[in-house]
């Protein structure tokens, strides 16, 4: 019949947009409420990735500052570090305390983190401070995909999680461009400084958004499994950095591989006896 639309071929109906398509699972939560919290976490993931690349230009600027070159390396080397660590801990955190206050708590890490890079007073202080803003850069990232999960449902995860996506190639492709520009411009510190409003701002959204219902469950963390598996991740990280820079054949790298490959079967034995793990095993098998 002349003027009726066909339907699209995915079997919606046509002329529906892309917010009205997206509708969260979580009862009372609107769009509006929906889109200010992906927007948020969009925006929290692109900060947390952009640190690992926006540090590329002004490392010299600030290695220089401090007379420190023998150390910059560092800087990049212990942010990664981190947030592989805080990654799945944090992860697992929210799992059991619920995901906006473990949200909060990560992306306050990260903010205050960011603030004291930015007043570091040496090399030493900024290697210190980039450590815990990685931390907390690390468990944004993992816990960013677990609320996109809580909110949405299945048939739209995949859509969003493009999105995500986009943040992470955004921020290496820009990160570069926008670290040259504050070192052309301004102080080294606001690299760091940077991350201050916007992440306050992020908090301040999913503090009025980000309500989900959560029942605590009768579970504690598993602290020796998280303390093997930090030691795992961080050992194996830092063996990788130190490889790449002074060569695979290193005593210190070897030894760094070794206690990551040790830390990584007691942390597998571990698993197998506690009732709670960090990493359920079964998801291997």
């Amino acid at each position: 019949m002349r003027g009726t639309v066909p339907p699209s071929r995915d079997g919606e109906p046509p002329g529906r947009t892309v917010a009205a398509m997206a509708a969260s699972t979580v009862p009372g939560f609107t769009n509006r409420r929906l889109w200010l919290v992906l927007t948020s976490l969009m925006l929290a993931v692109f900060l947390a990735s952009m640190e690992t690349s926006i540090i590329a230009t002004a490392l010299p600027t600030i290695a220089g500052d401090f007379n420190a070159f023998e150390s910059f390396a560092w800087v990049g080397t212990v942010y990664i570090a981190t947030s592989a660590i805080g990654t799945p801990l944090l992860g697992k955190l929210s799992d059991l305390y619920g995901r906006r206050l473990i949200f909060q708590t990560t992306m306050a890490t990260f903010v205050i983190g960011s603030f004291l890079c930015g007043l570091a007073p040496s090399m030493g202080w900024l290697i210190a401070f980039r450590a815990l803003q990685g931390f907390g850069g690390g468990g944004i990232q993992a816990l960013a995909f677990a609320v996109l999960g809580d909110i949405l449902p299945p048939r739209e995860r995949g859509r969003f999680i493009g999105y995500f996506t986009l943040s992470f190639v955004g921020a290496a492709l820009l990160g570069p461009v926008i670290g040259g520009f504050i070192i052309d411009h301004y102080d080294w510190a606001w690299i760091f400084l940077i991350n201050v409003p916007l992440g306050l701002l992020v908090m301040v959204a999913c503090h009025y958004a980000l309500r989900l219902p959560f029942q605590r469950r009768d579970a504690k963390l598993d602290l020796r499994g998280a303390a093997l598996l930090s030691l795992a991740v961080g050992a194996l990280m830092v063996g990788l950095a130190q490889g790449g820079e002074d060569g695979w054949s290193q005593p210190i790298v070897l030894a760094l591989f070794g206690v990551s490959v040790a830390t990584t079967l007691l942390f597998v034995r571990s698993q197998r006896r506690v009732p709670e793990p960090m990493l359920p095993l079964h998801l291997f098998s």
